[in-house]
């Protein structure tokens, strides 16, 4: 609200705030202990999570200190600055959220329903498809009670307004992603691979200091071969837990048909000595059987505010076909040493060795751009 004032402050003594459009938003709220674990985003998408704010100010259009009720979306941003600044769409463009500044005009006017990913929210139920929980907000608006089972109709009737609306969008997504291999170096982190056998993985979702965290007086080890800790989204890790049987994990993920360097990173509890530490990786994009060991560890800066170390294990190259990638681990580190997998990295050997696209590459490139794909 501060920084906020300050920027209303310095537009008014310019004179231009009754010239300028202020837009105040949220990509999602949080989870602060209303669905037990205390997150930051999904994976499911509670009230408390995709009810955000929306305060547009702009004198010329918008009345002040007016409210609204009905329902929008982070998409309807987009449209309502381009019709706010008499900007058309391209011929053969569509959009897929509306004017904020028509639908303030017809007061008639309102969604059924919003969408997120795997879920659906009208004024009266969510339903959340993959998790199948039905809740009625009406009179369970903080949404504890599951009652799926007892409204197959609406379950059915979201379904298909979910399946109508939302699919088609999904199969145009997919159509049109990128096919080709970046020019740039990209990471997938771990929580976004699949992994097999899933049943081997225990997924942390507690903060630190909880009853599931190792370090806590209460905590027990279950017999999963492999935990995934989940601090937050930007720190989720890998790590084998210790004194359970040694089973080869097989990660998984769709990306680019192209040939790539690739690099684990790792974080460490204490400083490895390079080079020479085996830190007991072992890895495969084949056979389990034919497991190797890193052929090089470097060590890399990322945080410096944490008595942690990070280093690229260098596990050298694989060729994507069918879009299908997929690599074998064991991680079995040694003694006392604490080791987890953050991300992979993937390097694109057409970028890493400036090798220039054939003609025909080149020209769908092109056309991707001109479609606003890449």
């Amino acid at each position: 609200d501060t920084i906020i004032g300050k920027l209303y402050s310095e537009l008014r003594s310019a004179g231009i705030l009754d010239t300028t459009a202020l837009f105040i938003t949220s990509d999602h709220g949080e989870n602060l202990g209303e669905h037990k674990p205390f997150t930051h985003g999904g994976p499911i998408p509670w009230d408390s999570l995709i009810k955000t704010p929306l305060i547009i100010s702009y004198p010329p259009l918008f009345k002040k200190n007016h409210t609204e009720n009905r329902f929008t979306e982070a998409i309807d941003i987009m449209p309502t600055i381009l019709d706010m600044c008499r900007i058309p769409l391209p011929p053969g463009k569509r959009i897929n959220g509306i004017s904020l500044r028509w639908y303030l005009n017809h007061f008639y006017a309102a969604k059924k329903a919003v969408y997120s990913l795997h879920a659906i929210r009208t004024a009266g139920y969510k339903y959340v498809i993959d998790k199948k929980m039905l809740f009625d907000l009406k009179n369970d608006p903080y949404e504890t009670k599951n009652i799926a089972d007892k409204k197959p109709a609406t379950v059915h009737y979201l379904t298909k307004l979910y399946m109508k609306t939302i699919f088609p969008e999904i199969k145009t997504a997919k159509y049109s992603r990128k096919k080709l291999p970046p020019d740039y170096a990209f990471y997938i982190p771990i929580y976004s691979f699949t992994a097999d056998p899933e049943n081997q993985i225990q997924t942390d979702e507690f903060p630190a200091d909880s009853p599931r965290d190792p370090a806590h007086k209460e905590y027990s080890p279950k017999p999963w071969a492999y935990r995934i800790n989940k601090e937050f989204i930007l720190r989720t890790s890998l790590y084998r837990v210790p004194n359970t049987p040694a089973i080869p994990l097989k990660l998984s993920a769709e990306m680019p048909n192209s040939a790539y360097r690739i690099y684990i990173l790792l974080k460490t509890n204490q400083k490895l000595t390079l080079p020479g530490t085996d830190i007991g990786l072992r890895y495969s994009f084949t056979s389990p059987d034919s497991q190797k060991i890193p052929l090089m560890i470097e060590e890399t800066t990322l945080d410096n505010r944490r008595e942690e170390f990070y280093y690229y294990a260098d596990i050298g190259i694989a060729t994507v076909k069918n879009r299908d990638f997929s690599l074998t681990l064991n991680f079995q580190p040694a003694g006392n040493a604490a080791y987890e997998i953050c991300s992979i990295k993937f390097v694109s050997l057409r970028a890493e060795n400036n090798i220039p696209l054939p003609d025909e590459i080149e020209n769908q490139r092109q056309r991707l751009q001109s479609l606003g794909y890449m």
